[in-house]
């Protein structure tokens, strides 16, 4: 890559705002250059903590730079499972509403992120009728690899995975660093047996994303693939990239955020490609973006109401008494358009209780839905 050096001091590189640093080197990185370089690979995977509105951000920025440079493209999403893909083509051929898609991907049960981090990138997909990819596998094969073991998965029950490659010891290593001393505090070190359980089942994931992204490079014109992708999955050429190797993917990049003002460039070496320096997180957007308040309810977007289709058994919905046919038209004494109730349901904190105006047939009545704590 084409750098410029940086000062460095006691190790330390100064990494400025809003430019890209090569971590091998700790040398300044031209925007364009990379770009350029980028375009020409096969795969480039952008790592991100699910919650920080600033990477989403950041991830779209590099998206359309890429779309700029190559218009074939296509954008890979760890937050669908395989089953979705029909519905990721009808949403960029422009055939469901916002609401509708997110419904049908069953968005807060499969992945409970606030969506609107992640809308914009969609609606850019979709405005520029870019291929959006469903990289994930069902949820219940992770569980599964983990206990059994991937022998023990019969051949229908794979979603179209093939069995990962062995994880390397440096990989055992970097797993157990982040989760401590493995999951539960059962595990005494990373090449411990116990920690297996858990090697596997993240090995699922890393090798049903690269599966997923090597069927896309398989076609007869193979477009850019851009992954969006926990970078727990990425890091140092670990997971999703190391399955890729193995699957014959060789032509990849890891492009990672970072909000620190220096890099350590010892610690950096070879964590990715380059590392782009963000904006500081926006306060209030970090305060309203984890997960979303998995509520119980389900229903339709009326001109002047939410309307209840379902109820989640045990749900705090079904706990506040609500039922199939309910009409939501406020908050308190506070008429509210329906996409502002909804909207007020994602953001609800932990602990807190929202008095919703119900219309029963002919009946008004208040219900108090609470969020339980966390």
């Amino acid at each position: 890559m084409s750098s410029q050096s940086t000062l460095t001091k006691s190790g330390l590189n100064k990494h400025p705002r809003a430019t890209w640093l090569e971590p091998a080197t700790g040398h300044a990185l031209s925007h364009s250059a990379l770009m350029r370089e980028m375009a020409g690979k096969q795969a480039v995977l952008l790592g991100e903590t699910h919650n920080i509105a600033e990477i989403h951000r950041w991830q779209l920025h590099v998206i359309a730079a890429l779309h700029t440079l190559r218009p074939g493209i296509a954008v890979g999403f760890e937050m669908f499972p395989r089953a979705c893909q029909p519905v990721l083509d009808r949403w960029v051929a422009g055939t469901l509403t916002t609401e509708r898609f997110l419904h049908e991907v069953e968005w807060n049960r499969v992945w409970g992120f606030d969506a609107d981090l992640y809308l914009p990138i969609f609606h850019f997909c979709r405005a520029n009728r870019v291929p959006m990819l469903a990289l994930n596998c069902h949820r219940p094969l992770v569980t599964r690899v983990g206990k059994e073991g991937w022998d023990a998965i019969p051949e229908e029950d794979r979603d179209g995975l093939t069995p990962s490659a062995d994880a390397t010891p440096a990989y055992r290593e970097y797993l157990f660093s982040l989760v401590g001393s493995g999951p539960n505090g059962t595990s005494e070190g990373p090449m411990d047996p116990k920690f297996d359980r858990f090697i596997r089942a993240q090995q699922t994931w890393d090798r049903a994303f690269a599966c997923n992204i090597a069927k896309a490079l398989a076609a007869p014109e193979p477009p850019l693939v851009i992954g969006i992708i926990g970078r727990g999955h990425l890091e140092y050429g670990h997971g999703t990239p190391f399955q890729l190797r193995d699957l014959g993917i060789g032509e990849t990049a890891i492009l990672l955020p970072s909000t620190d003002e220096e890099a350590d460039v010892e610690k950096l070496n070879g964590i990715a490609d380059a590392i782009f320096r963000l904006d500081t997180p926006d306060p209030a957007a970090s305060q309203t973006s984890g997960r979303a308040f998995k509520h119980g309810l389900e229903g339709t977007m009326e001109k002047d109401a939410f309307t209840v289709t379902a109820v989640t058994p045990e749900s705090p919905a079904a706990l506040a008494g609500f039922e199939a046919g309910d009409r939501l038209t406020g908050i308190g004494e506070t008429p509210l358009p329906p996409e502002a109730l909804l909207a007020a349901l994602r953001r609800l904190p932990p602990g807190a209780v929202l008095p919703f105006i119900s219309k029963r047939g002919t009946q008004t009545r208040e219900a108090k839905l609470q969020r339980p704590p966390e």
